[in-house]
């Protein structure tokens, strides 16, 4: 009886999602049990044990995941990474990460998402307006225009490209982008559209980062932006006020 006892205890606390949930029940209803002595003494060392194991657990920490692909526009994309920066600036711990399905199949695609994210300040076709005038102006094509003024740089097109943009609107911002694939993500929860949110407590991300360890409490897909979801997610559970206001407190 005690053998059994201590292996129904333990299978329970092994497979529970939150096992805390499985530590208060056993704790508010143990004289309920009217358990023998000897059972309860076991009661009492295994409740202990697994006290010690739950706090030792592995450390979380708010996460928000976004969902999303090469075919997201990049406006979308670097608008959540903006807003987050926004969200730190007032002081709340959060992680964050892109999470693709899988590897895109569009050669070198991950280091392309990657240096797109790398942060446009402005949208590049604000440049393309500045070519276009510019050459109008000096009576040429934009190919043109923009190879005389390579040529004058002793540089190539794509090079003055970049040139231009940083003089006339500045250098990329630094964006530091945490992308994940995670394709059981998508499976688990019947994703088959993106961009889609997720927000909940995940294990700190490293090299060993498990996604069954984290704990999601919303999830939503749909063109909305990140306040838009931050918003539901504060309806759908209060404790995420504090993230939701923060990010409005900073756009005021």
């Amino acid at each position: 009886m005690r053998k059994l006892f201590i292996f129904v205890f333990l299978s329970l606390f092994v497979f529970a999602k939150d096992k805390s949930k499985i530590i208060d029940f056993f704790e508010k209803y143990k004289n309920n049990f009217a358990l023998p002595e000897s059972l309860s003494k076991a009661y009492d060392e295994i409740l202990n044990q697994v006290r010690l194991n739950n706090n030792s657990s592995v450390e979380k920490k708010l996460t928000i995941f976004l969902l999303t692909s090469l075919s997201v526009p990049d406006v979308f994309n670097v608008n959540f990474e903006k807003n987050i920066q926004k969200i730190k600036e007032q002081k709340i711990d959060i992680q964050t990460a892109y999470v693709f399905a899988g590897f895109p199949k569009e050669k070198n695609g991950i280091e392309k998402f990657l240096f797109r994210m790398g942060g446009l300040r402005e949208d590049p076709r604000k440049i393309i307006e500045i070519i276009k005038t510019r050459a109008m102006s000096a009576g040429m094509t934009e190919k043109e225009y923009m190879q005389s003024q390579a040529d004058k740089e002793g540089i190539d097109i794509q090079s003055y490209a970049k040139k231009l943009y940083y003089d006339e609107i500045g250098k990329p911002e630094k964006i530091n982008t945490i992308l994940k694939i995670l394709p059981h993500l998508f499976k688990r929860y019947s994703i088959d559209r993106v961009p889609a949110y997720f927000i909940g407590e995940c294990p700190i991300f490293n090299t060993d980062f498990d996604l069954d360890e984290c704990d999601f409490d919303y999830y939503a897909y749909g063109d909305m932006s990140l306040e838009t979801f931050l918003k539901y997610s504060s309806i759908n559970n209060q404790k995420y006020n504090k993230i939701y206001f923060s990010l409005i407190e900073s756009v005021r």
